[in-house]
């Protein structure tokens, strides 16, 4: 998985409220804790090479200087922090072990966001992102702002034959969610309109993938919510560690 993916679903920040409880795909819910989710993740695997920078760098510098360094402020033993490491710093990416780990942070004092990919027997792949977002008491709930479903059906250019799947999948999802739009790119800077800008649900190509531009239903949280960041101050345990 690309890290293209994280920055694209990063951008889905503050919007008009939206209906979170009715975005649900695959037995994952928009809104839903990550923690609660009852799913299997398709493990990451770390290169080689992965594993000999990851012990490189955590031999050469302090592992909180690394993770302040990125803004990811995290209260946690440093042990928990080099396990978290090669998946929260370097590929922000995350499987069951990783949500294991993530049990040992004691406090998100910013807004830690992973993807993580479910294992899956359907048709296509499903990503998950979650974001560490503050409850109504303050705390951290790790959050799904966004899940997308990339289907095994390319653009016309690449695969011509898929054109008769393409568009009796278009019709098909639009007949179970009749409020998605449909835009051409998925991962475009500039939506060419507020109704693509504001939507819930989205269907396009995404061309930013480790596959070629496959056809992709996209949820995500359009909540007006605070982020951690707006109340870590009020965290005890940050305040003590960052001085918030």
């Amino acid at each position: 998985m690309k890290r293209a993916l994280l920055i694209s679903l990063f951008s889905v920040m503050l919007m008009p409220s939206a209906h979170a409880a009715d975005l649900c795909l695959e037995g994952v819910c928009i809104g839903q804790d990550i923690r609660e989710v009852n799913a299997q993740w398709r493990p990451v695997t770390l290169q080689p090479q992965e594993q000999v920078d990851v012990r490189n760098m955590l031999a050469n510098q302090p592992v909180k200087q690394i993770f302040d360094q990125r803004n990811e402020l995290l209260v946690a033993p440093e042990a928990v922090l080099k396990d978290l490491y090669p998946f929260v710093i370097r590929r922000q990416i995350f499987d069951g072990e990783v949500l294991n780990k993530l049990k040992g942070v004691q406090a998100f004092c910013t807004s830690t966001t992973l993807t993580g990919e479910l294992k899956y027997q359907g048709d296509g792949r499903v990503f998950v992102t979650f974001r560490a977002m503050p409850d109504e008491n303050g705390n951290a709930q790790l959050r799904v702002i966004a899940i997308e479903k990339q289907f095994d059906i390319m653009a016309f250019s690449l695969r011509p034959q898929d054109r008769d799947k393409d568009k009796a999948k278009r019709k098909e999802l639009k007949a179970q969610y009749p409020e998605m739009v449909e835009t051409r790119d998925l991962d475009t800077a500039r939506p060419n309109s507020a109704e693509v800008s504001f939507a819930s649900t989205l269907l396009g190509y995404r061309f930013l993938s480790d596959v070629s531009i496959p056809l992709t239903l996209r949820m995500r949280d359009t909540a007006d919510l605070q982020m951690m960041e707006d109340v870590a101050g009020n965290n005890v345990l940050c305040k003590q560690t960052y001085g918030l």
